[in-house]
Order: structure tokens, then sequence, then C-alpha cells
């Protein structure tokens, strides 16, 4: 049987219908969710709804039906998908696959923590690890188009054909999201890393946001991770940056690297003035050549209120997630050089010490 013959939800699946709206869902490009429940609808399961959570639409399992795998949907379209299920609205395949119900076991990933280096950041994975490149190998050879060469990070005598800065990502998410992501992202920003005008509309704004974040969490399990493994969790089953996630686009003038990347660690207080001993948050600012990106995260429990004051920066820095729904122009009035951009890695306080990496 073919992949793209596997019935959607199981492992290698590639494309189907959304039970939602009925559009094509592409496994390595589309946020998704599994779907399983009778064929009567009187019980249905969605998952994963957050990082190793389902939803249920009744916390008793169904006594009397036969479970079964119904399909796939957007996570968009999860409760359209549900509606039109319960309401006999799907034509359902008189083959499905049938799932088996069981108690959950005892075993614990705790999300809380940062990634190991022996696990992959974005599932836990800790099998069939490859080296994914920080700077991705199509921004090292669009380097190369213009004269740029490199320098081995772990040899620097030694010439190489790309930026040989890697973490452990397991196969299944390199090869398949990641690697989408990436095809996807260097379409728009490969004019960009050598200075080219762009303009981008609100959906390439969350590809590049979603980018971004993904470049700056191998940037952390690079340097001493402190992002919790719950973030890159989600960006990996949402396809876009976290909850509490900014990003922010600007201009980077020479001299310069191919790329640079400073990482500061933050302690917010909260309402109380209570400040935690961990961080509980992060800003990784990162340059792609001719590109600057400024990622800033927090994970404190509850939501937060960030105040972007930072008034003397807005010639040069625009926020691109979360978007604010209209086109970005691309490059700013104003770019960072060498010397400026220390004013942006400090232009976000804590009120507390912390550190740098």
């Amino acid at each position: 049987m073919a992949k793209t013959d596997l019935p959607a939800g199981l492992p290698g699946w590639v494309r189907a219908e959304c039970i939602g709206c009925s559009a094509r869902v592409t496994q390595a490009r589309d946020a998704w969710v599994t779907i399983v429940g009778t064929r009567s609808a009187s019980w249905l399961s969605v998952f994963p709804t957050e990082p190793q959570r389902i939803g249920v639409t009744d916390a008793a399992a169904p006594c009397g039906e036969q479970v079964f795998l119904l399909g796939v949907a957007h996570r968009r379209c999860t409760h359209v998908a549900r509606e039109r299920l319960e309401a006999g609205q799907v034509l359902l395949p008189d083959e499905l696959p049938t799932v088996s119900m069981s108690e959950p076991s005892d075993f614990r990933y705790e999300l809380h923590l940062p990634p190991t280096s022996s696990s992959c950041p974005f599932c836990g994975a800790t099998d069939d690890l490859t080296d994914e490149h920080i700077w991705p190998k199509w921004f090292s050879r669009r380097l190369r188009e213009i004269g740029a060469t490199f320098r081995s990070s772990r040899n620097p005598g030694k010439s190489v054909q790309y930026i040989d800065l890697t973490v452990p990502v397991c196969a299944a998410c390199n090869q398949v999201w990641m690697s989408v992501l990436e095809n996807d992202v260097a379409e728009l920003l490969s004019p960009m890393v050598c200075g080219e005008p762009a303009i981008l509309s609100s959906d390439n704004q969350r590809v590049i946001s979603t980018w971004a974040t993904k470049t700056a969490y191998l940037i952390d399990a690079a340097t001493g991770p402190i992002v919790p493994r719950g973030y890159a969790h989600s960006l990996r089953d949402s396809r876009r940056p976290p909850r509490g996630t900014v990003v922010w686009l600007s201009a980077f003038e020479g001299p310069t690297s191919a790329g640079a990347a400073w990482k500061r660690a933050y302690r917010f207080a909260d309402h109380t003035g209570w400040r935690p001993d961990d961080a509980n948050g992060y800003a990784i600012t990162f340059t792609a050549f001719r590109v600057l990106f400024q990622v800033f995260g927090q994970f404190s429990a509850g939501d937060a209120t960030t105040n972007d004051d930072r008034h003397g920066l807005r010639p040069a820095l625009t926020r691109i997630w979360p978007a604010v729904g209209d086109d970005v122009s691309w490059p700013p009035s104003r770019a960072f050089s060498n010397d400026s951009v220390d004013l942006l890695i400090e232009s976000i306080v804590d009120g507390a010490n912390h550190a740098d990496a």
C-alpha cells in the first residue's frame, strides 16, 4: 500500500480530506488533528489538542460501540468537524481502522523541563537522531552564490560547504514538517538575506515567524537550554509560534558574519512582586546575513502582558508575530549594525540580573 493510500491518521499518511472543511490536509505542512470515535459520533476524541493532551466529548469511554479512526481535520476546523460528524454529514468509508481503548500508562514526559542533548527538542524522540543545521543549508547555498566561504566551527582551519552548527533532531521531524517549513521559508527569505526588498503578507509573516521561532529553539538547545520542551512540541503541532511568543523583524548591515546569535534569560516578577529562581522568559536575537530576528517568549503560569515601549527602535523594528493583519514592507527605513544591535538586545528588561549565552 502506498503512503498516499494509508487511512488518514495512521503513521505514514501524506494527505487527506479534512473532515471539517473538505479541503486537503497535507501532513507535513498543515496543523492537523486526528479524530477517532464511534460511527454514530456518540463519542469522539481529538488529539493532540495541546502537547500530550486529547479532547473527548464524554469522559466515559463508549460502551457497546466500536471505536474507529475516523480521519483528520485541520486544527482550525476541529469544532466544525465535530459538528458535521454529530449531524451525520460526513460520508465515512465502509472500512475504517479500529481503535482499542486502554488505560493510560504511568509514563510521564515532563514538558515543563528543557530538552536534553540526547532527545529531539520537538517531539522527545531519543532514536534516529540527525544533525539539524541551525542556519539551514539553503541559507549557506544562497550565500555561496554571492561569494561567501565558511570555516568549520570545530576546526577553524578547515573550509566547509555549510555553516556546521547543528542540534540533534529526530529524522521524523527533520525530514517531514521541518523540511517543508525550510522549503516554504527559503522562497521568502532567500532574496531578503541579500538585502532585496520584499512585501510580506500575513501568511508570509506566520511562516517566517514559525521558522524564526524554530531557529530560536535550536539556538537555545545548543547553548544550555532554558525553554521548556512543551513549547517546541506546541510549535510542531500547531505550525505557528506558541502562545506568549513575540517575533520582530529588522535589517542588519555589515560588516557582519553569515549568522550571529545572542540569548538572554529573564526572571519576570508576577503581580505580587515574586520573582522565580529559574528563568521564566527569554529573548533570542539572531541574524541571517542582512536579516535580523528577535524572538521573545515567556513561560510563566497563566497569561502575561507584554508592553513594547521601545519607541526609539520603532523605525528599525517590525513585529510580525502576533501578526497585525497588514502587509509588511522589508527592509525597514533603518537597520541595526554591529554596534547598535546591543541596544536591541538590552532593550528587554526584567528588573533583575540576567544571563547571556
